[in-house]
């Protein structure tokens, strides 16, 4: 699932399921993010048909539960979630950053002993 905001004219392939949601319903910025989610990957899982290639359609999606809280809390609720995901991501640098300063150490311990 993409967020594209401002997408090029283009076609679709038979394949891909273009979601244009009513912006006075709900965010598209919320439903990105609920489609990226374990509720939903459950509810696509459940639904699958077929043998070889199981697959999910689009008359399959607009079947999906999908929660819509007001809009201003919608919006709130992925404010709240890119702050969240922000710091999440500066541990991470920095987890990576102390990561190679520790894989670094025992080389520059044995120079230091044995010059």
């Amino acid at each position: 699932s993409y967020l594209v905001r401002k997408p090029p004219p283009a076609v679709f392939a038979s394949y891909l399921i273009r979601i244009r949601p009513n912006r006075d319903l709900i965010s598209s910025e919320f439903l990105s993010t609920y489609l990226r989610g374990e509720s939903y990957w459950q509810q696509i899982r459940g639904g699958m048909r077929g043998g070889a290639q199981p697959n999910f359609n689009a008359t399959m999606l607009k079947n999906l539960s999908v929660p819509l809280p007001p809009i201003d809390d919608q919006r709130r609720i992925v404010a709240r979630l890119d702050e969240q995901m922000a710091h999440a991501n500066a541990l991470i640098r920095t987890l990576e950053s102390e990561r190679q300063a520790l894989t670094a150490l025992p080389a520059a311990l044995l120079r230091e002993v044995f010059g």
